[in-house]
């Protein structure tokens, strides 16, 4: 989770701010806001933005909070800006899945794909 550098922020002060993420289905929104709920911490202060960098200037301007990969920041060198505040793994941890047919020229591209992504 994220907020401006210039604003830590307590899990009380959270409330108090808008959550910046995107539309509904966003998996990073649905687990933002669950575990919020889970914390007892419930919001209708939510902003509805249509790109990751609205999403990062806002959070940059103290406005509110969002969740954005940590490797995201790292690899942007956006790291720096922010205030970060580490989320429990249930939270923090995506699962990717891909669904393919065996036989399709693009399982070829795929697996190739997963291959470059295993070794790093």
């Amino acid at each position: 989770m994220i907020s401006s550098q210039n604003e830590p922020l307590s899990l009380l002060d959270v409330r108090k701010k808008y959550l910046l993420v995107f539309e509904e289905g966003c998996s990073y929104r649905n687990r933002l806001i669950t575990w919020m709920n889970e914390q007892g911490y419930h919001t209708n202060r939510i902003m509805v933005l249509d790109s990751l960098e609205a999403i990062l200037s806002y959070v940059e301007a103290g406005i509110g909070i969002s969740i954005v990969s940590h490797h995201y920041l790292q690899h942007t060198g956006h790291l720096n800006r922010f205030t970060l505040y580490p989320l429990p793994e249930k939270v923090s941890l995506s699962h990717i899945y891909f669904i393919h047919h065996k036989n399709s020229q693009a399982a070829v591209l795929l697996e190739r794909f997963l291959q470059t992504v295993k070794q790093k």
